[in-house]
């Protein structure tokens, strides 16, 4: 079924007119688009992108600021274990003769090794749930990236819905219009269940032309998405020992330059404007604990 799509005018966005081309003639659908929600959408995932991120990186910045405190106390507990074995009543689990009789030297290296094994286990599981989170985020925000278009221009996603089938019950007592305009927004929920590639690839066909206007210094790089990606599966479904952020705080730094260059490409597509008070809560999960009188956060281009 060939779809035409014709805005209503040029940058108005409240509602758009499809033409649906039927042998008895041409019939004009009205899908009705909520820009109110859509800023809503992008205020959520705008919030997130910047404010619960820089939270992540506050707290991998606190444990890099306590790793010398962080160390002695891991160092302590550590000489603890290994000379309780040497003196303590450890006999029905080991042969502490053995202890007994190593050389001191020989204590000092085997308790600075499991230190050093000890204190990279715990960077490892800082790091890990830093990407597990990172992670996370991004399919957040790129959700409500999605949630931006359908709301703003749900004709933006009527080729993935125009071959759907339907029942006969679902078509009882709907009009034409109704039947499109929740069948977009059942396609868009289902990419809640889609990997960030593939959330990725359907906002590009979007936005395409805006992801070159924004951020321009800054190139999104699929080869290094999946690249991460795959980390962060092989770390969650294996006991890999591998360091989950070899690049550091390079790659969660490179996942949120890249959401927010999404979500900004968006927004300028349609003109959308994020809510600071609304940001703030969804950032930070909490009421801003002060009256926001600073405008509002605007999409490039907008």
């Amino acid at each position: 079924m060939p779809v035409n799509l014709k805005p209503l005018g040029a940058n108005v966005y409240s509602a758009f007119l499809v033409k649906r081309e039927i042998k008895e003639g041409e019939e004009l659908l009205m899908l009705k688009a909520d820009v109110s929600r859509a800023g809503e959408a992008f205020s959520k995932g705008f919030g997130i992108a910047l404010l619960r991120f820089q939270e992540l990186f506050g707290y991998l910045a606190d444990i890099e600021k306590g790793a010398p405190a962080l160390k002695q106390i891991m160092r302590r507990e550590t000489e603890s274990i290994w000379r309780g074995m040497k003196g303590g009543d450890f006999d029905r689990y080991i042969n502490r003769a053995v202890f007994e009789s190593l050389p001191v030297e020989k204590l000092e290296a085997m308790i600075e090794a499991s230190f050093a094994a000890k204190y990279a286990t715990h960077l490892r599981i800082a790091h890990a749930s830093a990407l597990a989170l990172a992670h996370a985020m991004v399919d957040e925000i790129l959700m409500q990236a999605c949630w931006m278009s359908a709301y703003a221009d749900p004709s933006a996603w009527l080729k993935d819905v125009e071959a759907q089938k339907l029942s006969i019950k679902e078509l009882a007592g709907q009009s034409v219009d109704d039947l499109l305009q929740n069948a977009v927004l059942a396609k868009v929920s289902s990419y809640e269940r889609m990997s960030v590639a593939c959330k990725t690839t359907r906002l590009l066909k979007i936005c395409g032309k805006q992801i070159g206007e924004v951020s321009p210094d800054f190139q999104l790089d699929h080869g290094r998405m999946e690249a991460i990606d795959r980390r962060r599966h092989d770390m969650l479904h294996s006991l890999s020992p591998d360091e989950p952020l070899p690049g550091g705080l390079g790659d969660l730094e490179f996942m949120q330059r890249s959401a927010i260059k999404i979500i900004l490409a968006v927004a300028s597509r349609y003109g959308l404007k994020a809510n600071v008070e609304d940001a703030w809560k969804h950032g930070f999960g909490q009421a801003a604990p002060f009256d926001v009188d600073v405008g509002t956060f605007v999409g490039t281009n907008a």
